[in-house]
């Protein structure tokens, strides 16, 4: 696998799809190895044309500076969805790695003020097109010794959700059976924008425990359970407000002035008598 020759290099440049279908299927360290020599012109149609989970365990393998430069030559929509699905060591690494400008703009792209629900969604969910058929998609997730969860996201050739597929659903159904057949629909896919608060709100969260997450152009980013969700309102609840113990004092101690005078006046006889009336009798 660590050579190559020019018969498997015109498979990479004239049948991307179909070299994109074999290289998702090795192991991702034999792949990154095997790719590790080969122009960037000629893996980068490959990679666009791969799952992103698959090719980001193999962009995984790959040295620092050949993937940098895989990076950097694919469309900037597969460079942000490979980096969201690598470990946050490796994608400092890999954004400290890139040309400057590059860098920058994906630095926002993966950011997220605290209070949203792009903060506290898990990219590292695995998510495959609704093409693959299910027996290959277990053949995939078997290759790795990470765990991931109890589901995984469906998405279209624009990466936009189609839905959910419990890993229960894919060991009971048929090798051949396509995974758009075996998406829930009926899970939405809520904004990375959207406020943890108003994503606290929504009723699909009393029929699922995830929910899938997308960007402003709708292509899937991750998923958001209900633990982190739950975590993150926790965090990001404003504090009450302090007692103001000094203005209750001050008021304290203009009541007590108040009530002093008022018994003084009582005291005197001179609360309710008319000025000049000086009759005791």
């Amino acid at each position: 696998m660590a050579s190559h020759n020019p018969l498997s290099l015109d498979f990479l440049a004239h049948r991307a799809p179909a070299a994109a279908t074999v290289i998702q299927g090795l192991d991702p360290a034999d792949a990154g190895a095997w790719l590790e020599d080969i122009p960037v012109r000629l893996l980068a149609p490959v990679f666009t044309a791969m799952d992103a989970w698959p090719a980001a365990r193999v962009l995984q393998k790959m040295s620092g500076d050949r993937a940098a430069a895989l990076l950097a030559g694919l469309p900037y929509r597969d460079t942000a969805a490979l980096l969201r699905l690598q470990e946050p060591a490796r994608q400092r690494a890999m954004l400290e790695d890139l040309p400057g400008r590059l860098a920058n703009n994906l630095k926002r792209t993966l950011s997220y003020q605290e209070n949203t629900v792009g903060a506290w969604m898990d990219m590292s969910t695995p998510y495959f097109r609704d093409n693959l058929s299910a027996g290959d998609c277990l053949e995939l997730l078997a290759r790795e010794n990470e765990p991931f969860g109890a589901a995984l996201v469906v998405v279209d050739e624009s990466r936009r959700n189609v839905g959910l597929v419990g890993v229960d659903a894919l060991l009971v159904s048929p090798a051949d059976r396509l995974l758009a057949e075996l998406a829930d629909p009926e899970v939405p896919a809520i904004a990375a924008d959207l406020s943890l608060r108003q994503a606290g709100a929504l009723a699909s969260w009393n029929h699922y425990t995830l929910l899938p997450v997308r960007g402003r152009n709708r292509a899937h980013l991750g998923t958001l359970s209900r633990q982190a969700l739950n975590r993150g309102l926790a965090r990001t609840r404003p504090p009450s407000a302090p007692v103001n113990r000094s203005l209750f004092a001050h008021l304290a101690g203009a009541l007590v002035i108040t009530c002093t005078g008022l018994f003084q006046l009582g005291a005197n006889g001179n609360y309710d008598r008319p000025p000049g009336d000086n009759n005791d009798t």
